[in-house]
């Protein structure tokens, strides 16, 4: 799998594409942009793919595409084209080489067989993910507790919290963030641009060395 990017009001493991700008060669991101319009659909979904820069592109396609190797979301090569996001090495080459298979021998394939680890690897490697260790998504009950003691003038969407040093993470008008602290007496939010500002980063998970 490539090119599966984080969801600022879901947030999770996958990589922002702002920390992966520039890097290609004009021949590469030229080869990248060819092989990216060429997949062929292998699987569709309900809802549209939006840009994650913010760009005012709200549909980017709802389908997954393939060259019999790797899949990758229809709407990935706008990230390429427009905002000049880099992809793996290994992807590069592929396009490079222009290797493509048969449609008879396109696999089927759901989100659940995606093999997601290469992607995840090379993305850390690139310092693009963010480290969320301690943090977890609040559930119903998570809510309706961070809404008890939150002040009411509050506003913003609780996207994450942690209930050892109860802290919780709001997301604000524009993408800026609130950390607030639900203690007695918390004082005043710890602000934050966006989260390219957030301050973890996650480490690359190195593979198992073969024995």
């Amino acid at each position: 799998m490539v090119g599966w990017w984080f969801h600022d009001r879901a947030p999770d493991q996958w990589p922002l594409p702002q920390r992966l700008v520039g890097g290609l060669r004009r021949r590469e991101r030229d080869a990248v942009l060819r092989h990216l319009r060429a997949g062929r659909r292998v699987a569709s979904w309900l809802q549209p793919s939006y840009c994650r820069f913010a760009c005012g592109e709200r549909s980017m396609g709802r389908a997954d595409v393939s060259d019999g190797t790797f899949v990758w979301p229809s709407g990935l090569a706008h990230y390429v084209e427009r905002h000049h996001v880099r992809l793996p090495p290994w992807f590069v080459a592929q396009a490079l080489e222009r290797r493509t298979v048969a449609p008879g021998v396109m696999p089927v394939v759901g989100a659940g067989s995606y093999d997601v680890r290469p992607w995840l690897q090379w993305a850390r490697s690139e310092r693009a993910c963010l480290d969320f260790t301690g943090w977890a998504r609040p559930t119903l009950r998570d809510h309706e507790r961070i809404a008890s003691v939150l002040p009411r003038r509050t506003q913003g969407l609780p996207v994450l919290w942690r209930a050892a040093t109860r802290e919780v993470v709001l997301v604000l008008r524009g993408g800026s963030l609130a950390v607030h602290s639900l203690q007695t007496g918390g004082g005043e939010p710890r602000r934050l641009d966006g989260w390219h500002a957030w301050p973890g980063i996650a480490s690359p998970r190195r593979r198992a060395a073969k024995s």
